[in-house]
């Protein structure tokens, strides 16, 4: 995750200083209505059922609307992270599976929050001052189809309680999961993101 070593997968800070590493807690600009095709009853019983145990997707999802989905990542996946975790440990949960966002989605968040750092802080559910201290990268992944790009199924490491089935996050937006053990450098690219950080005042 951003803040919290292993934990690639939380919606909002919590004591631990654990993050959103999708930097989808919080929507902006216009939201994406939920499309998945799923009653909140069946949401309900795939999310009650034990974490290691959730169907697969296709269990529940047609394959056309999986491929729909997956198709929205053609254009490449992103995620945002620290870049003392990149270096620690790569791009990939515990489990070697990494969630990730649209590329589109990613530019999309870095455009609307104009190179404010308290803007970026607010987007991706960090603390005040997060971005003072910890520096920021941005992970694009331009062929996760390679990567064996796929719909979450809830049994990843990184889902949560927050986890829904369909590859939405509560905001709307889309995810998805990419297998990133021991991921070559040359599999993706990674940029340093710079914010227009306050000066205290004297």
């Amino acid at each position: 995750g951003l803040a919290g070593g292993l934990n690639n997968y939380q919606y909002v800070v919590n004591p631990t200083g654990w993050v959103d590493p999708l930097g989808l807690s919080q929507c902006l600009g216009s939201c994406p209505g939920s499309s998945v095709p799923l009653t909140q009853e069946k949401i309900d019983e795939i999310r009650s059922i034990p974490h290691g145990s959730r169907p697969d997707p296709s269990k529940y999802l047609s394959k056309d609307h999986i491929e729909s989905h997956l198709a929205q990542f053609d254009n490449g996946a992103s995620r945002f992270m620290t870049e003392t975790n990149l270096q620690k440990y790569g791009i990939g949960q515990r489990d070697g599976t990494s969630f990730v966002m649209t590329n589109q989605e990613a530019t999309s968040l870095l455009n609307s929050t104009k190179g404010s750092a308290s803007a970026m802080e607010k987007a991706l559910g960090l603390p005040n001052g997060f971005l003072d201290g910890n520096q920021l990268v941005r992970v694009d992944i331009p062929k996760p189809r390679e990567l064996n790009l796929r719909m979450p199924s809830g049994n990843e490491a990184g889902a949560n309680s927050q986890w829904i089935p369909g590859g939405r996050l509560p905001d709307g937006n889309l995810e998805a999961v990419i297998d990133a053990t021991n991921l070559q450098p040359e599999r993706y690219k990674v940029t340093t993101l710079h914010f227009n950080i306050p000066k205290p005042k004297l």
